[in-house]
C-alpha cells in the first residue's frame, strides 16, 4: 500500500511539474505583447506588399534570432523570398517601402514591399533528424476600404502561436524529430507562400503539418476547446485527441466534421496534404466570427487566456510525434 501510495504521489508531482514548465514556457504575457505589436495600427493589417508586413517580417526574423533557431536548409538565413510585385506604370521602388535592419549575426538585410517572404525556421532533431514536423501560420491579412483590418484573431493569433511554440521547444531542446517553424505570407492572395515554400521540401521526411488559423475567438468551439480540418485525411487528429485527453484536463479537440466553408482545403495546410503528408489547420474560429474579414478584428476582442491554453494544449498534442513516438497513419 505505501510503495502504491508513493507511486501515485510522484507521478502527481511531476504532472503537476509538466504543467508548471509549459506554463512558465508558454506564458500568456508573451502572447498578449506579440498579438499587440503585429496587430497595431502601425503595421496597418500586415497587407501583402505592403511596409507594415515587412516590419512584421523583421519582428518574426528577431525572435527566431533569439531562439538560436537555424535556416532551412538551402535558404540562408531565415527569409524565403517567393514572390515580386509586378509594377504598374508609374509605381516605383521607393525608400519609404523598404526594411532594413542588422541582425545579431551582424549581417545587413534588406526587404522591399514590392517583394513577398515566407519566415522559416529550424530546430534539428536529437535523434531522428531527418524526420520533421512543421509547425505553421500565414502572417498576412487583407487591406479594404473604410479602414485598418489589423487581423489580430487572422492570423496574429496563429503567427504568435507559432512563436510561442518555437520558444517552448528551443528551451526543452529536447525534440527527437526535426521542427521546422513557417511563417508565411501571400495566404490571402491564394495560399501563396504555402504554395511556394511546399516546393523545397521532401514530402517523404515531413510527419506532420499542424497549421494554427484564427485561434483568438471561439465562435466555434467555446471555450477551451480547438477543432482539426479534415480529420480523416490522417492520423493527426487521433493523436491530439489522445495526448490531450490523457493529461486528464477538460480541453477538447475536435473533429470538424461538416467543413461546409470548405476550410481545409483554404488554408496553408493543404498544399502540403497535396503532396501527401498528413497536414491540417487547428482552428477555434471560422467565417460565421463576426469580425472575420472586419475592421473589427483587433486585439481588444482577443480572448488571451483561451487562446495561451489552445498553444499549450497544441504542444501536450503533438508531444508524442515530436518524439517519435507516434506517426501519423497518412491516408487519401
Amino acid at each position: 500500500m505505501k510503495s502504491t501510495l508513493h507511486i501515485l504521489l510522484f507521478l502527481a508531482f511531476t504532472a503537476n511539474l509538466a504543467a508548471q514548465t509549459i506554463n512558465d514556457s508558454i506564458p500568456e504575457e508573451y502572447l498578449r505583447r506579440t498579438v499587440e505589436f503585429l496587430s497595431s495600427d502601425k503595421l496597418g493589417g500586415r497587407v501583402n506588399y505592403s511596409r507594415g508586413q515587412l516590419q512584421a517580417a523583421a519582428f518574426i526574423y528577431a525572435e527566431f534570432e533569439k531562439l538560436k533557431l537555424t535556416p532551412y536548409p538551402g535558404l540562408g538565413s531565415f527569409l524565403h523570398y517567393f514572390q515580386s510585385k509586378q509594377l504598374s506604370t508609374g509605381e516605383n521602388k521607393s525608400e519609404n517601402k523598404k526594411v532594413s535592419w542588422k541582425s545579431l549575426a551582424g549581417d545587413s538585410i534588406h526587404l522591399h514591399a514590392d517583394n513577398l517572404y515566407n519566415l522559416v525556421a529550424v530546430l534539428p532533431g536529437k535523434s531522428i533528424p531527418g524526420e520533421a514536423i512543421i509547425f505553421s501560420a500565414h502572417y498576412d491579412h487583407i487591406r479594404e476600404f473604410g479602414g485598418i483590418y489589423n487581423g489580430a484573431n487572422d492570423n496574429a493569433s496563429g503567427t504568435a502561436a507559432v512563436l510561442a511554440l518555437a520558444q517552448y521547444f528551443a528551451l526543452r531542446n529536447d525534440n527527437a524529430r526535426t521542427l521546422i517553424f513557417c511563417l508565411f505570407a501571400g495566404e490571402e492572395l491564394g495560399l501563396l507562400g504555402s504554395k511556394a515554400f511546399v516546393e523545397h521540401v521532401n514530402p517523404d521526411s515531413i510527419v506532420a503539418v499542424l497549421n494554427i488559423e484564427m485561434i483568438g475567438l471561439t465562435n466555434a468551439t467555446g471555450k477551451n476547446g480547438f477543432f482539426v480540418t479534415g480529420p480523416g485525411h490522417s492520423g493527426v487528429y487521433d493523436i491530439l485527441k489522445k495526448n490531450v485527453k490523457n493529461t486528464g484536463s477538460k480541453f477538447r479537440v475536435i473533429a470538424l466534421k461538416n467543413d461546409r466553408t470548405n476550410l481545409y482545403e483554404r488554408s496553408d495546410n493543404y498544399p502540403f496534404a497535396l503532396k501527401g503528408i498528413p497536414a491540417h489547420s487547428i482552428m477555434c474560429s471560422d467565417d460565421d466570427e463576426a469580425c472575420y474579414h472586419q475592421p473589427c478584428d483587433d486585439f481588444r476582442h482577443i480572448k488571451i487566456e483561451n487562446m495561451t491554453n489552445v498553444i499549450r494544449a497544441i504542444a501536450i498534442g503533438a508531444s508524442t510525434m515530436i518524439s517519435g513516438i507516434d506517426t501519423p497513419e497518412r491516408r487519401k
